[in-house]
């Protein structure tokens, strides 16, 4: 898969998870980018982290130890370890 389509899928699966977490009030949905922080800017909880982790091992066939999941600060970090 090149690296262009991992991405997309990333970012679109955490708009998905932010999605979801925010319905009861989507207007205060946070924007996705790159540098966006998963715990301050996108107000990931413990609970959406370990699901996003669980879409990503599922999606590309890897394997995330729970020491991983608590390093992803922001959403290039995850990208990074998807590409690694």
């Amino acid at each position: 898969m090149e690296d262009i389509q991992i991405v997309k899928k990333i970012l679109q699966k955490i708009e998905e998870i932010i999605f979801d977490f925010f319905t009861n009030n989507s207007d205060n949905k946070p924007e996705v980018s790159l540098n966006s922080n998963l715990r301050d800017q996108l107000r990931l909880d413990e609970l959406a982290l370990i699901e996003l982790a669980l879409w990503l091992e599922h999606e590309f066939q890897i394997e995330i130890h729970d020491e991983n999941i608590e390093q992803f600060l922001k959403v290039h970090d995850i990208i990074k370890y998807v590409q690694a």
